[in-house]
């Protein structure tokens, strides 16, 4: 039966071709990738603003007083140990001069207080690291 003129009819030719599998199954998966692709791009801007973030409130934190160098506070505390192991290195000798007690009781001191100062130093270092 023929169509009447201005109708059109449907061709063997007219339409969309249909698509190959494969070319189906290309084309998605490269929609996937180009989506996680711009999920990480998003990821790493994030975390780029985050660390920029983070350093921004370290900074005002610093110039407020609020927050204190690593390196300083080693520093300080070195200065500190430093103090207190010079002053039980010569405790006993002081003793010693002081109250006129034996030898053999300022060796006793003198172990306890190597050990004590042996204690604060592995302490030290676990907290701040070998100086």
């Amino acid at each position: 039966m023929d169509s009447p003129a201005g109708r059109g009819g449907r061709r063997e030719s007219a339409g969309r071709k249909p698509i190959p599998e494969e070319i189906r199954e290309e084309s998605a998966t490269y929609g996937l990738r180009q989506r996680k692709g711009k999920a990480e791009e998003i990821e790493v801007e994030v975390n780029r603003k985050r660390i920029k973030l983070h350093n921004e409130m370290n900074d005002s934190k610093r110039k407020a007083g609020d927050l204190v160098p690593f390196d300083e506070v080693r520093r300080e505390f070195t200065e500190y140990v430093n103090i207190v192991n010079m002053t039980l290195e010569t405790l006993p000798d002081i003793i010693e001069r002081n109250t006129g007690i034996s030898g053999d009781v300022v060796a006793e001191i003198q172990l306890i207080l190597d050990r004590t100062r042996r204690a604060l130093q592995e302490k030290l270092e676990s907290n701040f690291g070998a100086p």
